[in-house]
């Protein structure tokens, strides 16, 4: 044997520092890429971490499930692709220079300059880059990190001009003026899968107002967010509904019949009678006074009139719905329909511009209130009272979301939406559910996605226009510019420096300048099935990984990754990237709780290696439920897996120590010279061993990760130790060297081998050093080898 014998006691930090120095000293990971090179080929795409901030204990239950599924495939005979990547731009590094520089708006950071700050947002990358690998090498997720790609470098920021190039020739790139969902902190659009996964409970004023009609009489029409009053354009009413008309005291109120109950209990009006029944379509054209005319004096240039739109719900509310095309994306379809003016008096940051009259300079929470009181001293305010509700807030800064219509770019959705659906029928997901239901639904209601955004550390948006004639020019690479400014090399394609690069337009001879936007980050790791391999210089490496085999990260990516590599892969080839999908599960405190630094609770990834170790953290994560599942963290539970894998120890130190002193060697006690000689004890566990075998290749070949790995370690603890080593035992101990005992070893041997080889993708560190306890001259290097 060529290790000294084991410890009393397995502990697993001294146990991954013996390893670690072992595979540095062999360079096994190097040999482990390498192995497999005429094996069947098994690609897998990174899906690449943010870099701004520390891995947690929800990232790491992640990153175990892809090493597992790699190590498992090379185990298997396959070559395996397993390219790392680095997220490096966008809100979420910004967000953290700003923290850093003490920025808190856009003033500050043309004070300080943009060469400061996106230097600041390079050393950021650095930083948590470099904490990143170590955390995963210590986690034993190998993969290839000394040629991973990094959406921050300029040879992969080229491809996504290059998508956008294609996109531009084909129609599908449009500069258009909508209503987009705007983080007032970042001061930036947002796209749809971006809001999507930024939902909150929140608590926010829900009033109804009285909209009084020119002709006498009120409709009354309710909102939960009163800062949209100012941009109030129309009153929409359901055509085919049938409203009421209320006698209030000496007024007229009009509401919807199906929802009189509703309405008179939560406004808590009792005293009313029912006067009048009218049509839908009879109210539409009917004129209303805005009800802060005098507060906003744009509205006092032209009329305000109900229009017909089937939009308007009848579940909830008053039957009127009050229409503001700047503040809403259906709001902005009826305003367009109905020719109405779209007014937006918000700024980006969430500000009141002057064509707001007297709510000028306040945010729009601050004029909330303010509205409210407006609205009650001119008798408008039928009840104010608070709902709970679900409401979008910045997936990164956690802002609450308003709506604005402002001129951005995006990527048409029509034109492949239909293919987007087809490609992913073909796709193989676990759960199935994932990819039929939830996938599948996003799907059908995919919109244009905005990938324009106001910001700094991005992909510069590839669009230069010309300042005389407008004339749109859409850069594809960087040869292309070089080749436009005719002049030297161009160094960076980062803000600043490329806003300097400016050339002539083709079409009038006047000055072409770029159009001063980045783009929406996810559009970096969008494009990572073929940036990552710098495709447009290796088109056959392209070739022969696309479309790849696996991906995998968490459930929430089915609005966020996932969705973003099939639209730009559709866009750009006409099919899905990958053919499988693994969904993951998040993972919760103790006590069912989400994790988070206000609370402090998270959970630190290199805080949990040191803790509890990797192997017993990484058994646990995966075998508490199914890879999709949500978990709890329960600390307890780690230390019990830590147990188990020590019952392992222990396993290993009896056979060792017995096997040695009775100088069995594996390499002349082989296990089928004995077979003649086996006891009935023996034979069940050969039994039992190779079903294990079977059931673990099963499971891992269908996901059920959680299923493999319970059903080694119950194997290890029920079949091996609580039975079979007691008959084994009841042979060590007795003095004689008779064929028996060795056939016994044989057996044990044989059957531990193969346990370890089963425990390898889930425990490295452990199959490891206790495979080599076992190794001799005749054997590979490392367990991960064969």
């Amino acid at each position: 044997m060529s290790t000294p014998p084991l410890s009393r006691r397995y502990d697993p930090l001294a146990v991954e520092k013996s390893v670690s120095e072992l595979w540095k000293s062999l360079n096994i990971v190097e040999k482990v890429f390498e192995a497999n090179s005429d094996g069947p080929l098994f690609s897998f795409l990174e899906g690449p971490p943010t870099v701004n901030g520390y891995m947690h204990i929800g990232h790491t239950r992640g990153r175990v499930y892809k090493d597992i599924v790699l190590r498992y495939k090379t185990m298997r005979g396959y070559n395996v692709w397993r390219r790392g990547g680095w997220d490096c731009q966008g809100l979420p590094t910004e967000i953290e220079v700003e923290k850093r520089l003490g920025i808190t708006s856009k003033r500050d950071i043309e004070k300080i300059g943009l060469e400061r700050f996106v230097e600041e947002a390079n050393k950021v990358v650095d930083h948590y880059l470099s904490h990143w690998r170590r955390a995963s090498e210590r986690l034993g997720l190998w993969l290839d990190y000394d040629n991973a790609y990094e959406t921050r470098r300029d040879e992969y920021m080229e491809h996504v001009w290059h998508l956008l190039k294609k996109a531009h020739e084909t129609g599908d790139l449009v500069e258009s003026l909508r209503v987009v969902p705007t983080c007032p902190h970042c001061e930036t659009a947002l796209s749809q899968h971006e809001m999507a996964q930024g939902y909150e409970e929140v608590s926010d004023p829900s009033i109804y107002v009285k909209m009084p009609l020119e002709e006498g009489g009120y409709v009354i029409i309710w909102t939960t967010t009163p800062w949209t009053l100012p941009g109030n354009e129309a009153v929409a009413v359901k055509p085919d509904a049938t409203y009421l008309e209320l006698q209030v005291g000496e007024e007229r109120w009009y509401v919807a019949e199906n929802l009189l109950t509703a309405f008179t209990e939560i406004t808590q009006t009792k005293n009313y009678k029912v006067v009048g029944k009218v049509d839908g379509v009879s109210l539409v054209g009917k004129a209303y006074r805005h009800p802060l005319l005098d507060k906003v004096p744009q509205h006092m240039g032209h009329r305000h009139v109900l229009v017909a739109s089937e939009h308007v719900s009848l579940e909830e509310g008053t039957g009127f719905v009050h229409i503001a095309p700047g503040h809403g994306p259906e709001d902005y379809e009826i305003g367009v329909k109905n020719g109405l003016n779209i007014f937006c008096p918000v700024t980006s940051s969430g500000v009141f511009t002057a064509e707001a009259g007297a709510y000028s300079g306040l945010s729009v929470w601050e004029a909330s209130e303010k509205i409210i009181q407006d609205l009650k001293e001119r008798n408008l305010l039928v009840k104010r009272a608070e709902i709970v509700h679900s409401y979008p807030h910045c997936w990164r800064c956690g802002s609450k979301l308003i709506y604005l219509a402002s001129v951005q770019w995006f990527l048409r959705v029509d034109r492949i939406k239909q293919r987007m659906v087809e490609e992913n029928r073909s796709v193989k997901w676990w759960p199935e559910w994932a990819g039929s239901n939830r996938f599948g639904d996003w799907l059908l209601n995919a919109q244009d996605w905005c990938i324009s955004r106001s910001k700094i550390w991005g992909t510069p948006l590839n669009v230069w226009r010309c300042e005389s004639c407008g004339e749109k020019h859409v850069v594809g690479s960087r040869a292309e510019l070089e080749e436009a400014v005719e002049k030297p090399a161009v160094k960076r394609l980062h803000r600043p420096w490329v806003d300097q690069y400016v050339f002539k337009c083709e079409k009038c001879g006047g000055l072409m300048k770029r159009v001063p936007f980045v783009l929406d980050t996810w559009i970096d790791s969008g494009v990572a099935f073929y940036a990552s391999i710098d495709a447009l210089r290796n088109t056959e490496l392209f070739k022969k990984l696309f479309p790849y085999d696996f991906i995998t990260e968490a459930i929430d990516q089915t609005r966020g990754w996932f969705y973003t590599l099939l639209f730009t892969s559709t866009l750009l080839t006409g099919k899905a990237p990958f053919k499988s999908v693994l969904n993951q599960g998040h993972v919760l405190d103790e006590f069912g709780k989400k994790m988070s630094k206000s609370r402090g609770n998270v959970i630190w990834a290199e805080d949990a290696f040191s803790t509890y170790g990797v192997d017993p953290l990484r058994i646990y994560l995966v075998s508490k439920a199914e890879p999709w599942s949500t978990i709890n963290f329960v600390p307890s539970e780690v230390r019990e897996t830590a147990e188990d894998l020590n019952i392992l120890w222990n396993i290993f130190a009896f056979a060792s120590t017995y096997q040695k002193l009775d100088k069995f060697d594996p390499r002349t006690h082989k296990l089928t010279n004995y077979m003649h000689l086996l006891r009935p004890e023996d034979k069940w566990i050969l039994s039992r061993v190779n079903d294990l075998v079977a059931k673990v290749t099963n499971s891992l070949e269908e996901m059920e990760i959680h299923r493999a790995v319970r059903e080694i370690m119950s194997f290890i603890v029920e079949d091996l130790s609580r039975t079979y080593l007691r008959s084994v035992r009841r042979l060590a101990w007795t003095e004689a060297e008779t064929p028996e005992k060795m056939a016994a070893y044989a057996c044990l041997h044989y059957v531990l081998r193969r346990t370890l080889l089963l425990l390898a993708p889930f425990a490295p560190y452990t199959a490891e050093i206790l495979y080599q306890l076992q190794k001799t001259e005749t054997d590979k290097e490392s367990i991960h080898l064969e």
